[in-house]
């Protein structure tokens, strides 16, 4: 008798993680909400666990068999789509899977346009759901976008039907192009890691938004820089700008950035930038779960600062900084040519369980 009820739940518990793996619309919750059911789930299992010591009905035991069986199933889908939709690092190596099932087809495309010589500051917008962005410049008359594209699923028989259909490909124009990826059917799961190479004789207006995947600009000029990622870092090599907004959740900002405005921000990830305010202006720099390391560049440059934390050390060391307010976690102040300084920036610096430290380059 208990044997069959074993083999009847067993049953379930494998009919439950068949329908999770293929329908559960896991990608529409963030990281921190994909967290956060991981947690509930562990909550509920040890739930049942205590409810099982206490119980003394066969009945309820069975029951509770049953829901923790479907609440681990639950879990594994759900810990399989995160780790199968993560962005893996080392160094400046990284790794994207695209989830969906066992099986994959991939394909490579690029495209080549040229920009008019008329066109002032080329639009330049990306959206990608999973998967990494490389932005380069390069002594040329045109630009290429080369696409690398992934879908996984369980149905093998129309993964090539489905990548030919839903493949993303890029608009192009001669004042810029846009990119932006759709999700592809359901039951199915794409990547897509994106290489640009812009002729580097441009400034551009640059807009990319990705999920699961690292930002890579090198040697870029723009008017205005808008990046946003989810569970990926962004990384910037010598990059100039006028107006720039970063952000990243579950991610690191780095890099070399010269800017006239800066409002960067990330979650669960540091911040270490080496900066060159080009005009006066403000520099806003936040981070939840991480430190901040700023370099700043000080050559004719005035630095008002206001620097907060919740744990952590707060570290101002600016040729000629005269702190003005100063307690456990807040120290604020200016560098004594602030006044006069042709260019004057207005630095804030806000972390939550982390140390600031802003010094000169």
């Amino acid at each position: 008798m208990r044997g069959s009820i074993r083999f009847g739940e067993f049953l379930i518990f494998l009919g439950a993680l068949f329908l999770f793996w293929q329908y559960a619309p896991w990608d529409i919750f963030s990281a921190l909400d994909r967290a956060d059911l991981i947690i509930a789930g562990g909550i509920g299992l040890l739930i049942c666990f205590l409810l099982a010591l206490v119980s003394r009905w066969f009945a309820l035991d069975e029951l509770i068999h049953i829901v923790a069986l479907v609440i681990g199933a639950g879990l594994i889908s759900l810990s399989h789509d995160v780790i199968h939709t993560a962005n893996w690092s080392w160094g400046d190596f990284s790794f994207i899977d695209c989830s969906g099932g066992p099986f994959s087809q991939e394909r490579d495309d690029t495209y080549t346009h040229a920009l008019s010589a008329n066109a002032a500051n080329p639009n330049i917008q990306v959206q990608v759901l999973n998967g990494r962005v490389d932005v380069e410049t390069a002594n040329r008359p045109d630009y290429e976008v080369r696409i690398h594209t992934c879908v996984r699923g369980w149905d093998f028989d129309h993964l090539k039907e489905v990548l030919d259909q839903t493949y993303p490909k890029p608009e192009l124009r001669e004042d810029g192009f846009s990119f932006i990826q759709a999700k592809p059917s359901r039951g199915f799961g794409m990547s897509a890691n994106v290489e640009i190479i812009l002729p580097q004789s441009a400034s551009y207006k640059v807009s990319i938004d990705s999920s699961n995947g690292r930002l890579l600009l090198e040697n870029l000029s723009a008017t205005d820089l808008n990046l946003s990622t989810m569970n990926g870092s962004i990384t910037l090599t010598h990059v100039a700008a006028q107006s720039v907004k970063l952000h990243s959740t579950n991610g690191s900002l780095k890099g070399q950035l010269s800017a006239a405005s800066l409002a960067a921000t990330t979650t669960n990830g540091g911040v270490h930038l080496e900066l060159t305010p080009t005009a006066s202006g403000r520099y806003d720099v936040r981070t939840t779960n991480g430190g901040i390391e700023l370099d700043l560049a000080t050559q004719a440059i005035g630095y008002a600062v206001a620097a907060d934390n919740t744990n952590g050390r707060i570290r101002v060391n600016l040729p000629q900084f005269t702190t003005q307010g100063q307690s456990r976690n807040h120290l604020s102040g200016q560098t004594a040519n602030f006044a006069a300084a042709s260019i004057q920036v207005s630095l804030t610096v806000h972390t939550t369980n982390g140390s600031i430290e802003i010094r000169p380059q």
